[in-house]
């Protein structure tokens, strides 16, 4: 094991010996950066750190001259054996101290003559050499080279000879010699022997390392020639004599790395204009070029590579070739301006010189389709006839399976690959074979409404109509069936819908009279006259109870009957605008509502209430029971929490039981007893209000202060009767007055006026019995006035909470925001005018919903009412825009925020720009079968143009798209659009995304770039163009199938630079805002929705993206099922959030999806929330 120890030390020392051996690849290695060059007319010097090399003119004439060469080591480390190359136009007639080892073109190679071949750090070595013309110059390139390496084990042998051993000590010599026809130059032997060396000769040990040596040549036997044998001897000490030396390693010069060769490179077109032109090359031979650093470049061309000859076949892969021979290598350009179609099929024939299909033939494979289209819409190899090679050549196959071959619609002008060219519902073949219509128009006779839809409706697509009478049906089968029967003109027609409300709070199945659905009818524009019709269950009209009516919820007042006619199961109504209906059992409904006294309804947020009681002996009659007291104290029990009570006894004299006012309901209750009240007295009742008054407190005129006197007798000092309403009046205390017993006529004289002209109440109680309920009359109203949690709702209201709808709720009157949503109780219920009846006796409040205070999420569509989502400190949703209607489609928010809690990718897998060997590697793996490495390279090179240029060009960009798609497929196409596009995975492993420092920055945006270089086979755009002053910007928005990302989506923020040809470029904006983004698969109604990916990147952005790329599960997804959800936090920048904000007001979606809500605005965070969804119709 100690052996096998060594033998790994040994190879790191033996490496670490070479670097002195093989100075010269180091020499090299430094060049580049290191060269110092100073030069006169007599002399120049050539300096790296390790050395230096002088070369002087000696002497010169007319026909010749002579020179002479210093080579100084400056280092600290030995030159040995060293070499010297320089580039030299002139030819060397003449050399002495040195030898001209190889001479090709104007390269040399310079060796030393054995006897000079190391040279010790501090000295120099010099050799002169002449020339038989003027001299014109010095070499333009002088450097120290070589390279030392391992012979092979077959081109030596090593024979160990013991020559003595006496026991303690022995003599012996190692014998090399060379089996090759070349000469070994200064050769190294590594070994490992266990006994110990003490003397050599003809040799040097350079290492000894316990059991391992390192020999070198002793210089006058540096080299060994072909054939020939040589040795070193030595003495020794220790071990037996049976031991031998073992593990050789022999290391020589390689007189192969002598050799260099020159590349040439040549332009092969025009080399005006040509920049980054590179220069010729000297490579040591068996080595690889060094591939220049920038590409040549000339406006339109693109640069695809080098090749060998000057037709471009033999396309040179610059790491994959050795050289071994001078080269000339020719630049394969692509001219993208010349336009030349010879055979018309929509491809110049510079194009398809490099697709590899005939320029002479618009169908190369003869299958009936012509080259272009099989590139750019079948994705086929236009080289091959049956390119699935399933059988069914290209033009027979039926791609899109709408049953009409793919042939067949090339020639009608339909879309091979999509079943439904025009979008209109209706597929290609149906179009032609059944409804006659037009395939590549959505609305063959352009009345403005699609051909799917007149089907649908009864009219003729192919005659064109002024207006149309349209029943539209509800969606969804709901126990009620809603419908509606209109005129419209052609562009409304498409905009009508009849849908379930999806309102919970508004509409719920608990609702009274509720019989089914309530229904949303909408229509763009106005009408004039419209019938709606709900169609209920016939077995409903068996009870007698039954009353349908038609209610139309109008926002602002509640629920409105209209004018209904029953025609068997059907109820219908005639309406001039549309909002929400719902068809009602009236009888039901009306009973869900309680009528209470006529009061006033205020929001008083505290109370001070004074009870003023009758004590008289007349009592002892009226109210033997004390039935009074209980009572009494049965209303403090009920009143605000908050309220302060005070207990006045009054007879001929009054008194004060309660100092002051309590708040403790029990403190002011224990006055309330046979203790202090007897029944005995005569009557004085003005004279006590006027002595309660100064119990009052609170001057706030958010208090309210009422007085309760209950009396059963006439009192004295009428005449104090005014004095005592005015005194009351200007403290703004409200007296409620009750009078117990039959003194009628006094009651109505006196209490009545007395409690009216106070904005009080007048109550009279027959008997002692109905003294209770008159004070819950008082805490009745007392609750309409109150409103203790400052919700802005009335504590009866809460108390007492029958919505519109006939549904109770119940929130709670001490908080003011009872499902602690961020909104009031008051802010999501709404009390408007009361409904009197009774000649205003009585009435009912009508509270409308704007939202459910019991239920954070009155809409259940997963969005606070009043307040955003957070998940770690991060806002993943936004408060409802508006809480009574779900945010469509349903379920979605609600998968949202669930997955925002389970993973959001933060981070990128890594961050830089794909190098040129990345990008090979990728695309060569996503190669479609039969693909050249020449073509791999010329996508590379082309695709590198393409990011390093900032003004691209359209056809340049053109026929990239048609060359990536003639030659990618497969899944690993995936990676080479990724690498491309310089997109890098998240940490996750879950999607592509943009890096921030991308060229499309530089790049820009138009509509161009959608349709060509996206190659998208199906996405969707929205832009959302806004002004900040004078400035255009534009937030853009894409999602779709991706051709070879696949399931993808993006937003963008661009500001506008400049129209060309009548199109508008924006550039990106030169600031970067956090941004999120997410993206859902929505199927089956949302009974499955799938997350894509979920991206919220660190940093900032002004472009985020996301792409399933390789994950095969979203490789076909609809772009209409796609679900983008996402936000632009311009919290730095308010000033582009108003002006989009501004702009967004007035936003309106196609006809196609005018119901869509795509902004939602968050004034408070200043986020712009991103929410798109189509959905198939």
């Amino acid at each position: 094991m100690k052996i096998k120890w060594k033998r790994a030390v040994s190879i790191i020392l033996v490496m670490t010996l070479m670097v002195t051996f093989a100075q010269w690849k180091v020499y090299a290695d430094e060049e580049k950066e290191t060269t110092e060059i100073v030069e006169n007319n007599l002399e120049v010097v050539y300096q790296e750190k390790e050395y230096k090399i002088i070369i002087s003119l000696k002497e010169h004439w007319d026909s010749g001259y002579n020179a002479n060469v210093k080579i100084e080591n400056i280092g600290e480390e030995t030159i040995e054996n060293w070499y010297l190359q320089w580039v030299y136009e002139e030819d060397i007639t003449n050399i002495w101290n040195a030898e001209v080892k190889s001479h090709q073109d104007a390269n040399y190679i310079i060796k030393n003559v054995t006897w000079n071949q190391d040279i010790e750090s501090g000295k120099s070595i010099e050799f002169g050499f002449s020339g038989n013309k003027s001299f014109t110059g010095f070499p333009k390139e002088c450097k120290l080279v070589g390279d030392s390496s391992e012979v092979k084990k077959d081109d030596y042998t090593i024979q160990y000879q013991l020559d003595s051993d006496w026991g303690d000590g022995f003599t012996g010599r190692v014998l090399i010699t060379n089996n090759t026809e070349q000469t070994l130059e200064d050769w190294v032997l590594e070994m490992d022997f266990a006994r110990q060396i003490t003397n050599i000769w003809d040799g040097k040990i350079k290492l000894h390392e316990e059991n391992h040596y390192i020999i070198q040549n002793a210089g006058y036997n540096s080299n060994i020639m072909a054939g020939q044998t040589i040795s070193f001897g030595f003495n020794g000490i220790n071990g037996k004599k049976e031991m031998e030396p073992e593990a050789y390693h022999l290391y020589s010069y390689n007189d192969e790395a002598e050799q260099y060769k020159t590349i040439h490179f040549e332009l092969n077109i025009d080399p005006d204009g040509v920049t980054n032109i590179p220069e010729d090359q000297i490579v040591e031979t068996g080595k690889y070029m060094q591939e220049p650093e920038q590409n040549p470049q000339k406006d339109g061309y693109v640069f695809l590579g080098w090749s060998t000859d000057v037709n471009g076949d033999e396309y040179f892969i610059p790491d994959e070739t050795p050289i071994v021979k001078d080269l000339v290598l020719y630049a394969d350009w692509f001219n993208y301006i010349d336009e030349t179609d010879t055979d018309k099929d929509g491809l110049s024939d510079e194009l398809e010189r490099i697709l590899e299909t005939d320029p002479l033939k618009e169908d190369t494979d003869g299958d009936g389709i012509n080259d272009r289209i099989e590139i750019d819409q079948l994705r086929t190899d236009p080289t091959m006839s049956d390119s699935d090679q399933n059988g069914i050549e290209d033009g027979e196959e039926d791609s899109d399976e709408d049953g009409l071959k793919n042939k067949e619609e090339l020639e009608i002008g339909t879309d091979p690959m999509n079943e439904d060219t025009d979008g209109d519902g209706l597929n290609d073949f149906e179009e032609i074979n059944t409804y006659g219509t037009d395939p590549v128009n959505e609305d063959s006779d352009g009345d403005e409404v699609s051909d799917k839809k007149e089907i649908e409706i009864g009219t003729d697509p192919l005659k064109k109509e002024e207006s149309f009478h349209v029943t539209e049906q509800a969606e969804g089968d709901g126990k009620v069936q809603a419908s509606v029967t209109i005129d419209l003109n052609g562009e409304q027609v498409e905009t009508l819908t009849v849908k379930p409300t999806g309102t919970e709070f508004l509409f719920p199945k608990e609702m009274p009279g509720y019989i089914g659905n309530a229904y949303e009818f909408s229509v763009d524009g106005t009408f004039d006259s419209a019938k709606l019709s709900f169609t209920f269950d016939e077995e409903l009209l068996k009870d007698k109870d039954f009353d349908p009516i038609i209610y139309y919820y109008n926002e602002n007042i509640g629920m409105e009957e209209m004018p209904t006619s029953i025609h068997g199961n059907t109820a219908t109504t005639e309406t001039t605008h549309f909002s929400k209906y719902i068809l009602l059992n009236r009888k039901e409904y009306e009973k869900s509502f309680t009528w209470i006294d006529s009061s006033p309804i205020d929001v008083y947020n505290n109370a001070e209430v004074v009870f003023v009681m009758d004590d008289t002996g007349s009592m002892k009659t009226n109210d033997k029971s004390f039935k009074r007291l209980s009572a009494a104290k049965s209303m403090i029990e009920n009143l605000p929490d908050s309220c302060k009570i005070g207990i006045v006894r009054f007879s001929n004299e009054s008194k004060k039981l309660t100092k002051k006012l309590v708040t403790n309901k029990t403190e002011a209750e224990k006055y309330l007893t046979t203790d202090y009240f007897s029944s005995s007295g005569s009557t004085e009742m003005y004279k006590a209000v006027k002595n309660t008054f100064s119990l009052y407190e609170s001057s706030d005129i958010k208090t309210l202060k009422i007085m309760i006197v209950l009396t059963d007798s006439a009192s004295k000092n009428l005449e104090e009767h005014d004095v005592t309403v005015q005194q009351a009046k200007e403290k703004d205390i409200r007296i409620y007055t009750i009078g117990l017993g039959t003194a009628t006529n006094y009651f109505k004289k006196y209490l009545k006026p007395l409690a009216e002209d106070t904005d009080g109440a007048f109550y009279m109680a027959t008997d002692a019995t109905k003294i209770k309920d008159v004070f819950e009359k008082c805490n009745q109203r007392i609750d309409l006035q109150m409103d203790s949690d400052g919700d802005g709702l009335c504590d009866y209201a809460e108390d007492n909470l029958t919505l519109f709808n006939g549904v109770k709720i119940t929130t709670d009157r001490y908080k003011a925001d009872s499902d602690e949503d961020g909104l009031s109780d008051g802010e999501e219920i709404l009390v408007t005018r009361p409904q009197y009846c009774d000649n205003g006796k009585k009435m009912r409040l009508v509270l409308l919903g704007k939202s459910n205070p019991c239920s954070s999420d009155s809409d259940g569509d997963g969005l606070n009412d009043g307040r955003v989502s957070f998940k770690n400190g991060n806002i993943i949703a936004p408060k409802d825009p508006d809480p009574n209607n779900a945010n469509e489609p349903m379920g979605l928010w609600n998968a949202h925020i669930d997955q925002q809690k389970v993973r959001v990718s933060r981070k990128y897998e890594f961050e830089h720009d794909y190098s040129k060997k990345q990008l090979q590697k990728y695309i060569n793996n996503g190669m479609k079968k039969g693909t050249t490495k020449k073509t791999v390279h010329q996508i590379v090179e082309w695709a590198l143009d393409m990011r390093n240029t900032v003004n691209q060009n359209e056809k340049k960009i053109k026929c990239f798209a048609k060359f990536l798609k003639r030659f990618t497929s497969g899944k690993e196409a995936t990676e080479a659009g990724a690498a491309i596009l310089n997109f890098v995975k998240d940490t996750d492993d879950e999607a592509y995304h943009s890096q921030v420092e991308t060229w499309q920055r530089s790049f820009g945006y138009n509509v161009f770039y959608d349709e060509v270089f996206r190659i998208g086979t199906k996405m969707n755009e929205k832009d959302f163009p806004f002004k900040v002053g004078n400035e255009e910007y534009a937030l853009w928005m894409w999602k779709g199938n991706y051709w070879n990302l696949h399931s993808g989506a993006e937003i963008g923020l661009y500001k506008y630079d400049r129209t060309h040809a009548g199109t508008k470029h924006y550039d990106a904006i030169d600031f970067e805002v956090p941004m999120r983004l997410s993206l859902y698969r929505y199927s089956n109604n949302g009974k499955q929705i799938d997350t894509i990916f979920n991206w919220y990147p660190y940093g900032g952005q002004w472009w985020i993206t996301g792409f399933s790329g390789d994950n095969s599960q979203f490789r076909n997804t609809n772009c209409n099922n796609m679900a983008a959800i996402g936000y632009v936090d311009l919290s730095k920048h308010i000033d582009i959030y108003k002006g989009i904000r501004n702009a967004g007001r007035n936003y309106k979606g196609d006809r196609k999806t005018a119901n869509n809500k795509y902004l939602i605005f968050d004034d408070k965070n200043y986020l712009i929330w991103i929410y798109w969804y189509e959905g198939i119709k």
